[in-house]
């Protein structure tokens, strides 16, 4: 485990200290951009990405109740603030969803139904998320570099894989002997009923298309919301640009990192310094970040008052 921590902080600071190293003629720019943000459009901003979690959570509620397990939204909304405060000590920017499932078990007592629904939930987010980038492409194909059209066409294709496999039995029946390894290994068994578990969800088509409904409303919400934020800044970027930008940016800041820590601001660098500037980008990945920072005190809150049992990092990993 702390081989890993250490690797997660290392990967943060090689970026960080690259993107100093490369940007050390725009911090000016940078500081006096942060200095002349517009603090209502800011706020503004941080109001939508708490409303997309709220979504986000009433999501999550969805796919429990497709399970027969109760959790009010209430639950749901706790549960994701606390996936956004591990998210800080746990593997990539989706660590948190670990600590989702294990609070999730703690209320239902149903640990393999609780882990399913929460990676479940995981790949519908990721599914729709790379949808809005296919989409982004399409709006701007003919000024989209040859290399995102290509990275964004293998992950759309990697995404319908994926969830056409976890709830369509028949694809996984197809391919079950690349299961053969685990079986070996005595992981068989318990592949299967998470697998059971996950197909149950997949049933149940009313509640799947609300699900995905919801994940597409959310990550409107939370691209607008990012278009409030570079106005906050009193720049611009057109939103079919955005529309191809930010789920890359989410995608990318899933990779092993410190919660996506400086491979998050790379990315707004690497694609929207063109537009705004690079000092304006790193500006524009500061505030994500501040609003990332309060979101994940509200977690830790919701943490320290709930009384949760307290776990070890190395029981999370």
């Amino acid at each position: 485990m702390k081989a890993n921590a250490v690797l997660r902080i290392l990967i943060s600071l090689f970026f960080i200290i690259l993107l100093g190293i490369l940007l050390r003629g725009e911090m000016r720019e940078m500081i006096l951009t942060l200095k002349r943000t517009r603090h209502l459009f800011f706020l503004t901003s941080l109001f939508m990405q708490t409303v997309a979690i709220c979504i986000i959570s009433l999501r999550l509620k969805l796919l429990f109740r497709a399970q027969s397990l109760s959790l009010s939204l209430k639950e749901t909304v706790e549960l994701s603030f606390l996936g956004i405060f591990f998210n800080n000590f746990l593997p990539t920017a989706a660590g948190g969803d670990v600590v989702k499932a294990f609070f999730a078990y703690q209320k239902t007592s149903k640990k393999l139904d609780s882990f399913a629904c929460v990676f479940g939930d995981r790949i519908i987010g990721l599914f729709s998320l790379v949808l809005m980038a296919t989409v982004g492409t399409l709006l701007l194909w003919q000024e989209t570099e040859s290399s995102i059209k290509m990275a964004v066409g293998l992950l759309f294709l990697f995404s319908s894989f994926a969830i056409s496999f976890l709830f369509n039995r028949g694809m996984a029946k197809s391919i079950r002997f690349l299961f053969i390894p685990l079986k070996k290994m005595g992981w068989d068994e318990k592949i299967e009923k998470a697998y059971h578990s996950l197909h149950f969800i997949g049933q149940n088509k009313k509640i799947l298309w609300q699900a995905f409904f919801l994940s597409i409303l959310t990550h409107v919400i939370f691209i607008l919301s990012i278009f409030t934020l570079i106005q906050s800044l009193s720049a611009y970027v057109s939103l079919p640009r955005l529309f191809l930008v930010v789920p890359l940016v989410s995608t990318l800041s899933m990779l092993p990192s410190l919660n996506g820590l400086g491979i998050r601001e790379g990315a707004f660098v690497y694609f929207l310094g063109g537009n705004i500037g690079k000092g304006s980008a790193l500006a524009l990945s500061i505030l994500w970040l501040g609003i990332l920072g309060i979101q994940s005190f509200i977690g830790g809150i919701i943490y320290l008052l709930q009384g949760q049992p307290k776990l070890s990092l190395a029981e999370l990993e």
